[in-house]
């Protein structure tokens, strides 16, 4: 027997999807949610940008979104395509506050995240036998490519790259990897599957800014992998409750994401390659 969910079903129903209402136009009376037959970016980005220009909508499904997401990030992004978006927040704000959160907890533990990634950076230089004064001698490899002068200066650097960046990075990968399920998931638009990546990856960057001081403060010799592993078993419990049972349902969104993140990261290097070697082609001699 097969207790995997299909896609989600979309029919011109007389009832609101959101609230129950009966249906009277384009627009339920009730909720004001809009009758769709089925889910696209358009209507993700409409929806955001409704968002963003009514705090009191965000703040109203910000509780019960937390609560959903907690249970399962999964069952939420289903509710959600099936129809119950409006007492919800939008999974495209729900990722963007847990990635202003992280940015906070970041910005307050820096000394501490930058020390740790000091000594981690120490430790792999001296387990490739590196002498670190050498390494970051004036015309070196390091100091050419970061402008840095120490260790520590290179982790300053790369943690400040990495804050700066996460909200892009994060929403690039959610987006490959949406594209990588539409590869391997027939029955669901790209925009379903984006519902589920956002909402999962929020879940897990929660998870991950809950954790992180506690982590740094008592284990902090991996934390580097503490983010990438909340991140993969979130999406494999989210995969079950979005897709239902089987491999197929929590086996293929992790891999999905790894695929993406491999993807994106070769895709990254070959154009700083192409940069630098149009860069070099052009100076002159």
């Amino acid at each position: 027997m097969n207790d995997e969910p299909s896609a989600p079903a979309r029919t011109d129903a007389d009832h609101c999807l959101n609230c129950g209402a009966v249906l009277h136009g384009e627009y339920c009376h009730a909720c004001g949610q809009r009758h769709l037959s089925r889910l696209r970016v358009r209507t993700l980005l409409r929806t955001f940008t409704n968002a963003l220009f009514n705090v009191t909508d965000l703040g109203s499904g910000l509780w019960a979104t937390l609560y959903a997401g907690a249970r399962n990030p999964g069952r939420l992004a289903r509710r959600y395509v099936e129809g119950e978006r409006q007492r919800f927040v939008n999974p495209i704000s729900y990722i963007l506050i847990a990635v202003t959160l992280l940015f906070v907890v970041y910005t307050l533990l820096e000394g501490t995240i930058v020390q740790t990634m000091t000594e981690a950076y120490r430790v792999q230089f001296s387990a490739m036998g590196i002498d670190t004064d050498e390494a970051f001698a004036p015309g070196s490899a390091y100091q050419r490519l970061g402008g840095w002068t120490s260790i520590r200066d290179m982790a300053q650097g790369i943690f400040g790259f990495i804050r700066q960046t996460q909200t892009y990075i994060t929403l690039l990968f959610c987006l490959a990897a949406a594209g990588l399920l539409r590869l391997l998931r027939s029955g669901y638009t790209y925009a379903e599957l984006v519902v589920f990546e956002l909402y999962a990856a929020g879940q897990a960057t929660l998870y991950h800014v809950l954790s992180l001081p506690i982590f740094l403060f008592t284990s902090v010799t991996y934390w580097f992998a503490l983010g990438p592993v909340i991140l993969l078993g979130l999406l494999s419990l989210a995969g079950y409750g979005f897709f239902g049972g089987g491999a197929k349902g929590w086996g293929l969104p992790p891999l999905a994401y790894i695929g993406a993140y491999v993807g994106v990261t070769l895709a990254m290097l070959l154009v700083g390659f192409l940069v630098g070697l149009l860069s070099t082609l052009s100076l002159p001699g």
